[in-house]
């Protein structure tokens, strides 16, 4: 009877603590399966990952695959106190971070006098990091049956990861593909040769000068390659006319910012994921609406949606004067191009009503100099 009891009692144990693990992955994949936001997903994870195993910190560390010693970083945290840097350091060198990843597999141990579970994290057979847990609230070692499901946790975020990685891939693509379309656009006609480079160099130049943030000078850049992509939908009988466009021709080009909006679309129905690891859901909307807008005047009269001075993005403002720029200076079948100084006081001119007069300013100041 004891015997039977002893063995109903290791099944019903089994039992909770499949029912648990289950459960455990229920929730996490609901919650975190149709991510693409790895931030997001650790910070998912780290929480429950210190819940669970009742530690009073934990991390997520991966390895920096650009570093040839492969150097772990950490990649999120979560704690009363985070993470102690000299114990992440010490692991990571000589300790039990290093021991597991090199034997692929989890451990629970002490080190630095502090109890701590590490589990590893792979990607089809590769070590790309580890769940690092420590200093368990209740000052005990920790338990089989916590690894047990913090490796299950190892496995989803692994999952995720490679999920995530493969969809930056894909629209690592798409980036290109859109690129080399908008340049092809370009070098169809000897009169645009170069003219998306050349609004991009002239935006960034604008950029540096204002002390953009380096993200900010991405999300400029993408938008200043991509700010024609639309002309793709537009006829080539209009693109290449030798003479003057005609009122029709006009309204068909105008519809160019909205189709590349269009093009851009998946790229914001994403959830943020690119190949710019810097880049994410919002900052993909701003350079749709940098595309949107590039061709809005200060004083309300420009299109698609005719907003006006502060209203226009900061991005699309910048892109304006750059690409009004490059059209004065570059020639046509119907003209000769103008030079940089007539240019400049065309834009001049034209600061307040169709440009903005403080980007005006810094880009006549920019020119200056090559006088």
């Amino acid at each position: 009877m004891d015997t039977t009891n002893c063995e109903l009692s290791l099944m019903t144990q089994k039992l909770l603590e499949t029912y648990e693990e289950l459960t455990l992955v229920y929730d996490l994949i609901s919650r975190i399966g149709g991510m693409l936001d790895l931030t997001k997903v650790f910070d998912e994870i780290m929480d429950e990952a210190v819940t669970t195993s009742k530690a009073k910190w934990g991390g997520i560390l991966l390895i920096d695959e650009l570093n040839v010693n492969g150097k772990l970083e950490l990649k999120a945290s979560k704690g009363v106190d985070e993470i102690p840097q000299k114990l992440i350091e010490y692991s990571c060198e000589k300790g039990l971070i290093n021991q597991a990843i090199r034997e692929g597999r989890s451990i629970i141990g002490k080190e630095m006098d502090v109890f701590v579970m590490v589990v590893p994290l792979r990607l089809k057979d590769k070590q790309i990091g580890v769940i690092y847990l420590g200093d368990k609230i209740d000052g005990d070692s920790f338990y089989s049956t916590e690894m047990k499901l913090i490796e299950t946790m190892g496995f989803i975020v692994s999952f995720v990861i490679e999920n995530a990685r493969l969809y930056i891939s894909l629209q690592q693509l798409f980036f290109s593909a859109i690129e080399s379309l908008s340049f092809a656009i370009d070098e169809k006609d000897p009169y645009t040769h170069g003219h998306s480079k050349r609004v991009t160099q002239y935006s960034l130049e604008i950029a540096e000068t204002l002390g953009l943030s380096e993200k900010e000078k991405t999300i400029l850049r993408l938008a200043a390659v991509l700010h024609d992509v639309g002309k793709i939908g537009i006829s080539e009988a209009i693109l290449h006319k030798k003479g003057k466009l005609d009122y029709e021709d006009w309204e068909e080009i105008k519809q160019h910012p909205m189709k590349g909006v269009r093009i851009l679309q998946p790229m914001e129905e994403s959830q943020g994921i690119t190949a710019h690891a810097e880049i994410g859901f919002k900052d993909i909307h701003d350079i749709i609406a940098g595309v949107r807008h590039h061709h809005e005047r200060y004083d309300g009269t420009g299109y698609p949606e005719h907003l006006c001075g502060k209203d226009i993005p900061f991005i699309s403002r910048i892109i304006a004067v750059a690409d009004a720029y490059d059209a004065m200076t570059s020639d046509r079948a119907y003209r000769k191009g103008m030079s940089n100084s007539d240019a400049c006081l065309e834009l001049k001119s034209n600061a307040g009503w169709q440009h903005d007069p403080a980007i005006v300013k810094v880009f006549l100041r920019l020119k200056e100099t090559e006088l």
